[in-house]
């Protein structure tokens, strides 16, 4: 007996070791190794720019003591050549403090003939099982911080070209740091004016000599509850100024970070939140005018003062720009 024992352990032993090598196999097998993937967004075909967002929330929100921050990916891919793509799927590895989590988009999309851009793929956490996230949660009086904040991203973008009416199988690989907001310093942006329309119905950043404009809003919400009154800060458009622009030149690479400085520190779980949230971070190829409106929500007890941009573009040419600056947020418009 002890020995048909003795081999049932051996057994379910070995069985434990090839599912843990099935399992590592699986999650690494997703494309090519991280050391293969670059900082280029773009392709023959496709130019894409990530989209990430952190969703902050108070202690109302969440219903504990702590606060609690989430991070929802978008895609806003453009096609850059003239042939029909199919099955556009995005898989994302993000590297955190806790490992390294995987997910995919839910969905293909399809961009084919005078269809150029699609922004609708994303990847949120509320479909994705918290894969990025950072909260605070306490289990038998123990409290435990739960960090899975991006520090790396690594993206692989799939899809078909078609070619004679076949498909062919294509893959874009790269990857961003999402910068820790902590290690941030805002001593050296300047402070800009908001240029409202005479319809007061748009709104710009004031884009000086930039070579990008951008619109941003920040829009109340109504809801029935008191308990907690929030906004909607929104950046709904990233223009190219062409006209800034030097002769014969494009803008090939972007990054943009806007963050929010809280002016109520008291709501702060000051161990790990920051008193700056990053509301929002476009990184990748600009290859036309980003139109797809984002919002990041915030709740009004956050007494947000002042947002923060960080633009840092690099041209055609091999020239590069940053332009630091903030607004007020009572000089938004409330739309």
């Amino acid at each position: 007996m002890n020995r048909i024992f003795k081999i049932l352990i051996l057994i379910v032993y070995t069985f434990a070791i090839f599912a843990v090598a099935f399992i590592i196999v699986s999650l690494t097998n997703k494309g090519p190794a991280f050391s293969e993937y670059s900082d280029k967004a773009s392709d023959e075909n496709i130019a894409v720019v990530t989209q990430v967002i952190e969703k902050r929330k108070n202690s109302k929100q969440t219903k504990t003591d702590y606060e609690e921050s989430v991070y929802d990916l978008y895609f806003y891919i453009k096609k850059t050549s003239t042939l029909d793509l199919n099955d556009i799927f995005v898989y994302i590895a993000v590297e955190t403090e806790d490992g390294v989590r995987y997910v995919q988009s839910t969905s293909g999309k399809e961009l084919k003939g005078t269809t150029t851009i699609t922004s609708t793929i994303s990847i949120t956490n509320s479909s994705a099982g918290d894969f990025a996230v950072n909260e605070i949660v306490e289990e038998d009086d123990v409290v435990k911080h739960i960090n899975k904040v991006p520090k790396t991203v690594y993206v692989r973008v799939s899809y078909d070209k078609v070619v004679e009416k076949q498909d062919v199988a294509c893959e874009l690989n790269y990857k961003f740091d999402y910068d820790d907001v902590a290690k941030e310093s805002f001593d050296d942006y300047e402070q800009r004016d908001v240029i409202v329309s005479s319809s007061n119905t748009t709104q710009y950043v004031d884009c000086k000599n930039d070579y990008v404009s951008i619109k941003f809003l920040k829009v109340p919400v109504e809801t029935s509850s008191d308990e907690v009154k929030y906004s909607d800060y929104r950046l709904s458009n990233v223009k190219m100024v062409k006209s800034n622009l030097p002769e014969d030149t494009t803008i090939s690479k972007i990054k943009i970070e806007v963050f929010g400085e809280i002016g109520n520190e008291s709501l702060l779980t000051k161990e790990y939140f920051s008193k700056y949230v990053k509301l929002f971070v476009y990184e990748g190829a600009l290859a036309a005018d980003i139109t797809s409106s984002r919002t990041a929500s915030l709740a009004d007890e956050y007494k947000l003062d002042k947002v923060y941009f960080n633009v840092e573009l690099e041209l055609s040419n091999g020239d590069k720009a940053n332009y630091k600056y903030f607004v007020l947020v009572s000089n938004l418009l409330a739309s």
